[in-house]
């Protein structure tokens, strides 16, 4: 009998930013795909950096533009901004936009727990546009791993020290290596092959039928 070649594993690249609102509607989506392909692929997850610098500022100074695209995200992924951070978006209050809090606990929680890496991603989203935590908060974002099943004090003591926060540097320049050119992007890596499965917001079906087409057309020995 012909023992058939194995298939090759992909390996995905997830790349978002806390504070993107497409990375939000496209939370579903990411974890179709974990739990889709769980025992036949790995994962991984880069926190891009979308706010940071002098890009870090009040949720008011955005909140004219943002009050229109929320509804095209909404209308375009059927996901739901929740009341609490329409209050913000509508209101008159101070919620800073800074990305390096969510990314920063993003990278601890990559290397303390890699499986929990797609989950925080969409925790902390629903956080933010469900609940309207402040993103700027570290402790809260402490708190939300802490939930997760992540001791406390181990994510404490990783997020003070400093190779944390250069492996959360590391992990923009390489968002940027990959000409990443927005959030959410999508990629896999098969064979020392790169695929874009979707730059931008993409529905489960269409990623599926991509990831499918790449698949099918490797080759095999």
């Amino acid at each position: 009998m012909t023992i058939p070649p194995p298939q090759p594993v992909p390996h995905f690249i997830y790349i978002y930013d806390p504070l993107c609102g497409w990375c939000y509607g496209f939370s579903p989506v990411i974890m179709q795909l974990e739990e889709t392909f769980r025992d036949r692929a790995s994962f991984e997850v880069i926190a891009g950096g979308m706010v940071r610098g002098d890009r870090v500022g009040p949720l008011l100074d955005i909140a004219p533009y943002l009050r229109e695209a929320y509804l095209t995200v909404e209308k375009t992924t059927g996901i739901r901004f929740g009341q609490p951070y329409l209050d913000e978006l509508f209101g008159e209050a101070d919620m800073i936009m800074d990305s390096e809090p969510g990314c920063l606990v993003q990278t601890a929680v990559n290397l303390l727990q890699p499986d929990l890496a797609i989950p925080f991603a969409r925790e902390i989203q629903k956080s933010i546009y469900a609940r309207g935590i402040p993103p700027s908060d570290l402790i809260s974002w402490i708190d939300l791993a802490v939930t997760l099943g992540i001791d406390r004090q181990t994510i404490s003591d990783l997020l003070s020290d400093d190779q944390t926060y250069q492996e959360m540097i590391n992990g923009f320049s390489r968002s940027e290596g990959k000409g990443v050119r927005g959030f959410p992007t999508l990629l896999m890596e098969v064979e020392d092959q790169r695929y874009i499965i979707t730059r931008g917001y993409a529905p489960w079906s269409a990623v599926d039928k991509r990831i499918d087409e790449i698949l099918f057309t490797l080759p095999r020995d």
